[in-house]
């Protein structure tokens, strides 16, 4: 009898064991308002697995029309399963920030609230991601699929905004796609202003890359070879900056728009008038209609004698001016005093210099 006894417990052990499942869902929240997932789904048996409830439209803030519960309940479209305890509840979503379009993109007010689950059939049983989407501000309007429905949120195969999108970007975590997070360029070649205008935005692979733009010079390229814009890469980089130049913001590389030109350097400049030499009160760009763009500045050594300068601030000194003339680096070309002492003199000069 203690043989037979032993071998019932022993079915009960086996019987019990065969009857419980490690992915038991055990409640699942039966409505919106259900916040905490109270419903129970203990008369689903030990094998209930899944949770079900309405897919979440984020541009429309609300859930479609159908129901919620335990695996039981009928998800054929628009809805979605997963497979964890209170799974479904109202508050499982994430957000990602919002974008409105009017002539460029801008980051809206409001963030969306995203739903981490995709919507499929009963059958598809999807891993919860948090993923958003960014635009450069220049993309199309068209640039996001299923934007009418699902914002700047994460679309599963969306082969427009990838990891590595030109235009539209994925990224990976709630509110992951603030845009100073991110590196653009005005990309593109550009040989005179019309042509630069026509460039667009496009992200850079690393968030702080630099963007690239050729030196320009009345309103051209200084060398009209060298007319790439673009975002500093490997292959794609400044060798030569008598003739191009490197930025980092996102869009800096953009085209003089005062003078047309650029400059390297500003200098006060000097006017002879009144039988004297003065200086401007401000320092300004150095612009070239041709030649090189100036790397330095220059003085007069005696305010008071026209000859010997000829000069305006802007670039070094003649190579016969040696005795009449200063050189310094920039900003530096004012304040010298043909009435200073020569230890004072050469104190300034070191301060011109260095």
């Amino acid at each position: 009898m203690s043989i037979f006894k032993h071998l019932i417990s022993l079915l009960v052990v086996f019987l019990t064991l065969e009857g419980s499942d490690s992915a038991t869902v055990t409640k699942c929240a039966n409505a919106a308002a259900d916040a905490d997932g109270s419903a129970a789904c203990g008369d689903q048996g030990p094998k209930n697995t899944l949770c079900t409830r309405p897919a979440y439209n984020p541009v429309a803030k609300n859930y479609a029309t159908g129901a919620w519960g335990c695996q039981d309940v009928t998800c054929t479209t628009n809805c979605i399963q997963c497979e964890t305890t209170e799974c479904n509840e109202a508050g499982n979503l994430y957000t990602c920030k919002a974008y409105t379009y009017s002539n460029g993109w801008t980051v809206a007010a409001e963030d969306y609230k995203c739903d981490p689950y995709t919507v499929n059939s009963p059958q598809s049983i999807s891993t919860a991601t948090t993923t958003c989407r960014i635009m450069v501000p220049d993309a199309a309007q068209d640039i996001m699929p299923n934007s009418d429905t699902k914002g700047t949120c994460g679309v599963t195969g969306d082969t427009t905004c990838t990891a590595t999108g030109s235009k539209c970007r994925l990224c990976t975590g709630a509110n992951c796609n603030v845009l100073t997070s991110f590196r653009y360029c005005k990309t593109g070649t550009a040989a005179n202003k019309d042509a630069y205008n026509a460039l667009t935005s496009e992200f850079c692979a690393a968030a702080d890359a630099k963007c690239l733009r050729p030196l320009i010079m009345n309103d051209a390229p200084v060398d009209s070879a060298v007319k790439t814009f673009g975002c500093v890469t490997d292959t794609v980089k400044c060798t030569d900056t008598a003739k191009c130049t490197t930025c980092d913001s996102s869009d800096c590389n953009t085209w003089p728009t005062a003078t047309a030109s650029d400059y390297l350097v500003k200098c006060y400049k000097w006017t002879w008038a009144d039988k004297k030499w003065s200086a401007s009160s401000a320092a300004e760009p150095c612009t070239v209609t041709s030649g090189a763009l100036p790397t330095a500045c220059s003085l007069p050594v005696d305010r008071s004698t026209q000859t010997g300068y000829t000069g305006n601030g802007c670039g070094a000194c003649g190579s016969s001016e040696t005795t009449t003339c200063l050189n310094t680096v920039g900003e530096k070309n004012t304040g010298y005093n043909a009435g200073l002492s020569a230890t004072a003199f050469a104190l300034l000069v070191l301060s011109l210099v260095f």
